[in-house]
């Protein structure tokens, strides 16, 4: 009767070592889902980064850019600002002039008037 008894025993804890290493099992299964989740979200927050990062190379180039243009700009701005300063001194200079050759010929018709009496 203890032999009987002995292997009923035995075949439980068979059955519940079977049934403890099948759950094992499944929680391994379940662990190595958990990993490949783990490495597809990890693979995601590189991707992420990459695109971040590029995002802010473009951005740099970009400010660059926008940079050398206000750069160009104030360069033409200034140059702009020579050129009216150079306009107006000649706008003066070609007044005067104007001023001159009315005033001259103002003078001659009037020595030809002399001349002519």
């Amino acid at each position: 009767m203890q032999d009987a008894e002995r292997d009923k025993r035995i075949s439980e804890l068979v059955k519940k070592d079977q049934e403890h290493d099948a759950r094992l099992d499944a929680q391994a299964e379940k662990d190595y889902e958990h990993d490949l989740r783990i490495d597809s979200l990890y693979s995601k927050e590189r991707e992420q980064e990459f695109k971040i990062k590029a995002q802010v190379a473009k951005d740099a180039e970009h400010d660059f850019r926008l940079n050398s243009v206000d750069s160009k700009n104030e360069e033409q701005d200034s140059e702009l600002h020579r050129q009216s300063v150079k306009d107006r001194e000649h706008d003066a200079r070609l007044e005067t002039l104007e001023k001159l050759y009315a005033d001259l010929a103002a003078r001659v018709e009037f020595l030809e008037s002399q001349l002519k009496k």
